[in-house]
Order: structure tokens, then C-alpha cells, then sequence
């Protein structure tokens, strides 16, 4: 179902009808799906998790579908790069691999498609299962046993986050396997060898288990470094018996053949505490070799966005954010990070979702840029943040990723009635090397007041501006709702506003430019 949108007034002075178009970077592409955005839906609930970007610009979308009863399928989508079906993938532009779980896929140098999954194996747990797909979606019966492979720990459940393709075509797997004691996991990462079978050069036959002392651990993500050592991140609990939900974020490094690398941290190994619960969910390599691990921290009840930098040994980079931290706020509301990708100049994004309360909370997609000092990417959205995805229903993002050309493309679901659709989106993006905007002088400050306010308020500024200033107000949606000049007196700026009474109550942006400095600010209208 595709979303229609309302035109929206608002009144300062004089009343001035404004049609809304999307001001701040990003915006969704229009060029996708003629909207930006594409929901499908195989008639039950179906969640995306994973999104790859094909060499010729199509987009892969791995998922889970339920049926009535609760049982899951793997699905996978492929949409040319205009966001129509791929026909000549699958069934219609879909693999349908009955009674399976996906967890990830990425995709081999010779364009293959490995499909990393989960489900009962010959001991009667759960096992990790592998699999692989031809180019145009058929299962490649050259693969393991009939284009499968099961990886079994007898006795222990396995359950599978990520799959990530060595440069030599060796398969890496990463999640987790119950301990036995008190409901603990440890951390296990597998490699294959690329037929399948397991790399016996790796670890202990093949698997590397992380055996922290009565702690329960996971693995989110993998990264590999460019000297083929490999980066896992993911959480370590904090207690000594009994795990209650509270971690600290993990992050271990290991050698090529499977053993934890003693030059990183300490004994390969690095925790990292700011919240009472610190989980990373994502990890990337930048040029320079540090270590970018994006999740969330719990802050006072709440979770917010949290990205830490580690220098290559491990320690904190403390230049980056404050003391090697970067927090984002997402307006109060509960938050957390699933995914993250970096550009290629070392910009951060990170991808999650947050509970936004704007007249009711909803659960919102957002994005959030970081430049790769750690600061926000004020260009971008809303000094920083996008929430271009705030509604009325409950939508999430589980990954993102780039497109040669910059754009970025997530993958998620957004619920249509009772039922969950994949949700596949694109947004268009600065070009990687585009100067950033600059902030306006440090010394230089705005203020809205009062704030919450019923629509009525006075932005004050310390200084006069450029003639050429203007001033835009925005919704969650991006959707303009004011657009005017920012005049100026001789000493100061002083301008009262009133919106329309028939605008929600909600937050509001502020963007305030002069010539190429940019200022943005937020509000609250709740009458």
C-alpha cells in the first residue's frame, strides 16, 4: 500500500499556503518504486533482514516469511535497480526455501549467493545451515549435500547472525551456541571451506568458541581488516552467574587461523561499559584501521543510538566523539541500532529504529550520519538524524546498504494491518567526496522559545545573518510546513512565528541557512 500524503498550511504574518516537498538530505528516492519505498507481502507476516547490492546495481532482500501457524520460510527478493521485480530471479523475483530461517546472505567474487540460516539439524537442536544460490535464485546442487550444509555442535542450539565471504572464497559464520550452564551462550564463529565443508586450519576442526568463565556472549557481526585478520563484535554479560540482560559491549579480534590475536586489547579481547546494558550490533573497518563498533546504550531507562572507535590495538580513540564515544539522542525516545555501513571517506551511518512520541509513539525507522571523527553529519537530516519513516504503524530497519553511486538502501518491515511486508527503501545521498556543510561559528547561538510551545514561539539569534538567510520548519516526515527569508536587524535577529492551528502536535525542525553555513534546531508543539 502506498503512502499518501497531505498538504499542509502554515501562518506567519500574513497566511501563506506552503505545498510540502522533502528538504534535508536524505530524501527517498523517487526513482525507486515511484515512491521510494516497496512493501510485499506473501500473505502472512514477513520480516526482511538482510539487504546486498548486486555488481550490476540489483538489489537482494533476504527475509523471513510466517505462515498462520507460526512456521518460517526463507525468502529472497531481487528488484532491479527502478524497484520493480526481477523476473528472471527465483518465481516472479523470489527463492522460496521452505521451513528454514534466515539470518544473513552475502554474495561469493563469482556472484553466487550464500545464504546463512538456521533450523533443526540430526541431534534434534538447532544448527547453523548454509546455503547456496545461483545467480538467478536456483539452489546450486554443487554445494554440500544438495546445495546445503548443516554445521552441528551435538547437544548444544546454534543460532546464526552473520555470514561474511573471505577474500579466498572460505565462508565465515558467526552467533552463538548454548553453554549448558544457567542458559549462557558462547560466541562461536565457523569457518567453511568454499565447497562447504569445514576449514579443519581454523580454530579447533573448524569452530571458535569464546569461553568466558560463567558468561554468556553473542556475536552480531564480523569485519575482516585488509591483513585478513577478522573483527567480532557483539556482547559479554556482566554478571558472574546468571546473565539478566546486562552487558557490556565485546569486540574480539582473531588471526587468521582462528586464535585470538593477544595485540588487540587485552588477550585479544576488548569490554566496553558506558550503560547498564552496551550491545554492539555492527562493525566496520575504516581506511585508516580503526574499528567502528555501532549498537545501543541504556541511559537513564532509555536505549540510544552508541557508536565506540577503537584504535588498531584495541584502545579508545579518543578523538573521536568524546573519549573515543558518539551518542545519538533519537528525541527521547527508547532507540537501538541494528545495522551500519561506512561511505567510502569514512562516514559513519548507522540504521536502527526509535519510539518516537508525537501525539502517540510509534516505532519509527531512523538513520543517523556520523562524520568519522565522530561528530553528527549536520547536512544530513535533522543535524544528523533522519526520521523520514515516522508514521502511524510499527516499522523497523534490520540493514543497510550503499550503492556504488552512494545512494543508500535499507531493508526492514513495516506492518499493513495485522501483517508484517518486507520493506526495501532507497534514499538519495550526498556523493561521498561532497564537501559537508559547516556549522555556523561556535560562538553563535540560536534559540527557540518557549519550547514546547502551542505553536507559537520566537527564534532568537545572536547575530544578524546573510541577507540571502532563510528559514525552513519541517515535520517527522520531512514534509515542509513553513518556508520563508530569516530577516535581519542591525544587531540582533528576533522573529516571532505562528503556525497553523490546524498542524499536530509533534516535533518540528527548524533549518536555518546562510549562505553555506547551516543551523538546525528542534521544537515541540503540544497545546
Amino acid at each position: 500500500m502506498k503512502k499518501n500524503l497531505k498538504r499542509l498550511t502554515a501562518v506567519i504574518a500574513l497566511s501563506v499556503a506552503i505545498s510540502f516537498e522533502i528538504n534535508a538530505q536524505p530524501v527517498l528516492d523517487n526513482t525507486f518504486s515511484g515512491d521510494g519505498y516497496l512493501l510485499t507481502n506473501s500473505g502472512g507476516d514477513d520480516f526482511a533482514r538482510s539487504v546486498v547490492i548486486q555488481s550490476n546495481g540489483r538489489i537482494l532482500t533476504g527475509g523471513n516469511s510466517f505462515g498462520n501457524y507460526g512456521y518460517s520460510d526463507i525468502s529472497i527478493t531481487r528488484t532491479k535497480s527502478n524497484g520493480t521485480p526481477d523476473n528472471t530471479f527465483g518465481t516472479a523475483g523470489v527463492t522460496r526455501i521452505i521451513g528454514g530461517f534466515f539470518c544473513d546472505m552475502a554474495l561469493t567474487s563469482s556472484g553466487k549467493i550464500i545464504v546463512a540460516g538456521g533450523g533443526v539439524g540430526p541431534t534434534n537442536v538447532n544448527n547453523f545451515i548454509v546455503y547456496r544460490l545461483t545467480k538467478n535464485g536456483e539452489i546450486d546442487n554443487t554445494f554440500g549435500t544438495g546445495g546445503s550444509v548443516k554445521v552441528n555442535m551435538p547437544g548444544k542450539n546454534m543460532i546464526c547472525f552473520d555470514v561474511m565471504i573471505q577474500p579466498d572464497g572460505k565462508i565465515l559464520l558467526a552467533g552463538y551456541a548454548d553453554d549448558g550452564y544457567g542458559g549462557h551462550h558462547n560466541m562461536i564463529i565457523v569457518r567453511l571451506k568454499a565447497n562447504g565443508n569445514l576449514d579443519n586450519s581454523f580454530a579447533t576442526a573448524g569452530i571458535f568458541k569464546f569461553l568466558p568463565s560463567n558468561k554468556s556472549s553473542e556475536c552480531n557481526q564480523l569485519a575482516l581488516q585488509p591483513d585478513g585478520k577478522i573483527i567480532a563484535c557483539g556482547h559479554i554479560d556482566t554478571l558472574i552467574v546468571f546473565s539478566f540482560f546486562r552487558y557490556d559491549i565485546g569486540a574480539l579480534r582473531l588471526n587468521i587461523n582462528g586464535t585470538l590475536d593477544n595485540t588487540f586489547g587485552v588477550g585479544g579481547v576488548v569490554k566496553a561499559d558506558k550503560g547498564t546494558t552496551d550491545i554492539a550490533s555492527a562493525v566496520s573497518v575504516l581506511t585508516d584501521g580503526r574499528i567502528v563498533l555501532g549498537g545501543s546504550s541504556n541511559y537513564l531507562t532509555n536505549n540510544r543510538f552508541a557508536a565506540l572507535c577503537l584504535l588498531p590495538d584495541g584502545s579508545f580513540d579518543t578523538s573521536f566523539g568524546t573519549d573515543g564515544w558518539s551518542f545519538s539522542n533519537i528525541y527521547g525516545g527508547n532507540a537501538g541500532c541494528t545495522a551500519m555501513v561506512t561511505e567510502p571517506d569514512d562516514d559513519i551511518i548507522m540504521a536502527g529504529f526509535a519510539y518516537i512520541y508525537a501525539g502517540a509513539s510509534n516505532q519509527a525507522i531512523v538513520l543517523v550520519k556520523l562524520l568519522s571523527n565522530g561528530s553528527p553529519d549536520i547536512s544530513f537530516g535533522d543535524n544528523g538524524i533522519d526520521t523520514s519513516f515516522y508514521g502511524t504503524t510499527t516499522e523497523n530497519c534490520s540493514d543497510i546498504a550503499l550503492q556504488t553511486d552512494n545512494k543508500i538502501v535499507i531493508a526492514g518491515y513495516r506492518y499493513v494491518g495485522a501483517d508484517g511486508s518486507y520493506l526495501i527503501a532507497r534514499y538519495t545521498n550526498s556523493a561521498s567526496f561532497e564537501k559537508h556543510s559547516q556549522p555556523l561559528a561556535s560562538d553563535y547561538h540560536v534559540t527557540i522559545y518557549p519550547n514546547p510551545n502551542r505553536g507559537e514561539f520566537i527564534i532568537a539569534l545572536s547575530a544578524p545573518l546573510d541577507k540571502t538567510a532563510t528559514i525552513t520548519i519541517t515535520n517527522l516526515l520531512g514534509q515542509i510546513v513553513y518556508s520563508g527569508k530569516l530577516s535581519s536587524q542591525e544587531n540582533k535577529v528576533s522573529q516571532s512565528f505562528s503556525l497553523s492551528t490546524y498542524l499536530a502536535d509533534g516535533i518540528y525542525f527548524v533549518n536555518i541557512r546562510s549562505g553555506k553555513q547551516v543551523i538546525m534546531k528542534q521544537f515541540v508543539m503540544k497545546r
